[in-house]
């Protein structure tokens, strides 16, 4: 059995036989040529020609799987890195080390912890 590493990426330059995002162009080709495995060995069904697309069908079916598991994965970072870009354009960063120290209560400034709770409380 043949495995092709180049049909794992999830680059696609064919973008007109796209159906679905893990269907790169490897996965096409692959379809192709296990469309035409499926006739040979419908036309003539020899003991070679049936094992010859058995076993391309199972290479084809883990090529799809794989594929659709790292497309998946790379998906999943994209989206997580595209809302950490915005996060920090808005300014919304999860930053809970930085408390104020100081609070305004009443208008006067209050360092003291126990008259921040206080002042809070009331």
């Amino acid at each position: 059995m043949i495995i092709l590493a180049h049909f794992l990426s999830c680059k696609n330059n064919n973008k007109a036989l796209k159906r679905e995002p893990s269907a790169t162009t490897g996965i096409l080709i692959s379809s192709k040529q296990r469309a035409k495995l499926f006739v040979r060995k419908l036309n003539k069904p020899t003991a070679d020609n049936i094992a010859a697309y058995k076993e391309y069908n199972i290479f084809f079916n883990r090529l799809k799987r794989t594929t659709k598991i790292n497309c998946r994965k790379i998906n999943k970072q994209t989206i997580q890195k595209t809302w950490t870009i915005l996060r920090k354009a808005m300014g919304k960063l999860n930053n809970k080390t930085s408390f104020s120290q100081t609070f305004l209560i009443n208008g006067t400034l209050i360092t003291d912890k126990c008259e921040i709770a206080e002042g809070f409380y009331n």
